[in-house]
């Protein structure tokens, strides 16, 4: 019985440590677009910590060029994507922005624009109930059941294990994803996904690029 949920313990573990905390919830293409092979597609996030934002960009950046995508990072491009208060303390208004980025897309050769922002984020907490169950264990360590009654046997062989309660918090982080065509200034792809209680943003960022790629590709957006 020990052995048995054990084993059963084992495996439940396994399966919800392999459940992907992303998810891609949505995604839409534009009507009559075809697959584009862009020479130069660009990743702009806009995460207001930098650190972050250079790890999603550059995930993403790795996951198109594994499948024969051009992409590239703009970290460095843009530096005041997602910094909303560096922009304030600048003076720029939407149309002095604007004019940025038309200007660096330009110079840069940027055919095409994927970007990806942080819509919401939701923090919860919440009770966990605690839990019991029966397992078998020996009498002792040593010598086998025999010369027991089988009601001496029943008191020692079974014992109930238990698991108190308690608390957990909960988060959960909304992302937007839009790729723009720059030759005809539209949007072409729309898609968004959820991030619940990622274990870091390194690995959570591989595995978004990775939905983002392959919904791309399935979609028949972007070409190799």
């Amino acid at each position: 019985m020990t052995k048995q949920v054990s084993v059963l313990l084992l495996l439940i573990s396994i399966v919800l440590g392999c459940t992907p905390s992303t998810k891609l919830t949505t995604s839409m293409k534009a009507p009559d677009v075809a697959p584009k092979q862009f020479n130069k597609l660009a990743i702009l996030a806009f995460l207001p910590d930098i650190s972050n934002r250079a790890t999603v960009e550059a995930a993403v950046e790795e996951q198109l060029r594994a499948q024969g995508i051009k992409g590239s990072v703009t970290f460095d491009l843009f530096p005041l994507a997602g910094d909303k208060e560096l922009i304030q303390k600048m003076g720029l208004d939407p149309d002095s922005m604007k004019e940025i980025v038309r200007k660096k897309v330009t110079e840069n050769a940027i055919d095409g624009l994927l970007t990806i922002s942080l819509l919401d984020a939701n923090r919860e907490e919440r009770y966990v109930e605690g839990s019991n169950f029966s397992v078998g264990v020996p009498l002792n360590a040593v010598d086998p059941a025999y010369g027991y009654t089988y009601y001496d046997y029943y008191h020692y062989a079974y014992t109930t294990v238990s698991k108190p309660g308690y608390y957990i918090q909960s988060s959960t982080y909304f992302f937007e994803s839009n790729l723009y065509d720059i030759a005809s200034e539209a949007l072409i792809w729309t898609a968004q996904t959820t991030t619940k209680d990622p274990d870091s943003v390194e690995k959570e960022a591989m595995v978004f690029g990775k939905i983002i790629t392959k919904d791309l590709l399935r979609k028949k957006v972007v070409a190799k």
